[in-house]
């Protein structure tokens, strides 16, 4: 479950840093709602207090 979680992390991270990058070129409707989606599910991992095993650490270090 953990993991499922952590991966929508990342992904609405990335989906935010790419919607950054490109500003320009996306109406900022779509900015906005990346922006709330990586806020939720940032506050929703930080509620259940998740953190990475050494394993998961160092899987993500070496990708």
């Amino acid at each position: 479950m953990y993991s499922d979680i952590y991966k929508k992390v990342k992904m609405a991270q990335r989906f935010y840093y790419l919607a950054i990058k490109f500003e320009d070129r996306l109406p900022k409707s779509t900015v906005k709602f990346a922006k709330e989606i990586c806020d939720v599910y940032t506050k929703m991992a930080k509620d259940i207090n998740i953190e990475l095993t050494k394993a998961e650490l160092s899987k993500e270090i070496l990708k």
